[in-house]
């Protein structure tokens, strides 16, 4: 199960969720005529074939599960925090626009009578797009790159700037350096990046090409 991560939101909503009536696969929202789709304990992959099939649609998550970086306001939130995933991965092309999502097909039974409290620390709207995400997650991703790296005790600490490009099947292509660190040490951050095996990223209910920079450390510790 690759759980989900880096949620960006074209909006977020404003309304009060305990309002809305109960529904097979979340809320269901009277004054949009849409459901709001509880993905908190959905994996990566149920997000990525929903919006395949349906483009945009308005989803609740976690905040384990949300991009915080955004500039963006919360509803509800007890306490802000700063998301960061990996090892301070900077992902590129980030999509928001304020068009309204539009309805969803999926078949689901609300029952109108029955409004049952969530936990409000959370984060819902509309989204029309996922992000790639390495294939065992961004802790797993650190711990292979550390567990991979190829390089002298002794040689000279520091870190390397890897650019890529993730495309529509998920393989890291055109991987170049941006920021140097020596000889040997740029080799070997890009034997590691190649090594790499991400699930593709989706906007608009299409599979597209993202950029992707990403700094491995050596003889360092992350900070």
């Amino acid at each position: 199960m690759l759980p989900i991560e880096n949620v960006n939101f074209n909006f977020l909503c404003s309304k009060d969720i305990n309002n809305m009536p109960d529904c097979n696969s979340g809320k269901f929202c009277k004054s949009c005529n849409k459901t709001v789709i509880d993905f908190r304990k959905s994996d990566s992959f149920e997000l990525l074939n929903i919006l395949k099939k349906e483009q945009e649609v308005c989803g609740m998550f976690s905040n384990e599960q949300v991009n915080l970086v955004q500039d963006i306001p919360k509803q509800t939130i007890n306490s802000y925090k700063r998301y960061v995933i990996g090892i301070l991965v900077s992902l590129g092309l980030t999509f928001f626009c304020k068009e309204s999502v539009a309805q969803i097909s999926i078949p689901d039974t609300c029952d109108t009578t029955v409004k049952s409290k969530i936990d409000q620390n959370l984060y819902f709207g509309g989204i029309n797009e996922i992000m790639p995400q390495y294939k065992k997650g961004g802790e797993a991703m650190v711990k292979f790159i550390k567990n991979s790296i190829n390089y002298p005790k002794d040689a000279k600490a520091g870190r390397v700037y890897v650019q890529f490009i993730i495309d529509e099947l998920g393989n890291v292509t055109e991987p170049k350096i941006v920021r140097g660190l020596s000889e040997i040490a740029d080799k070997e951050a890009l034997r590691i990046v190649k090594l790499l095996e991400f699930t593709p990223g989706l906007q608009n209910g299409k599979l597209k090409n993202y950029s992707y920079t990403l700094p491995v450390f050596f003889n360092t510790e992350i900070k």
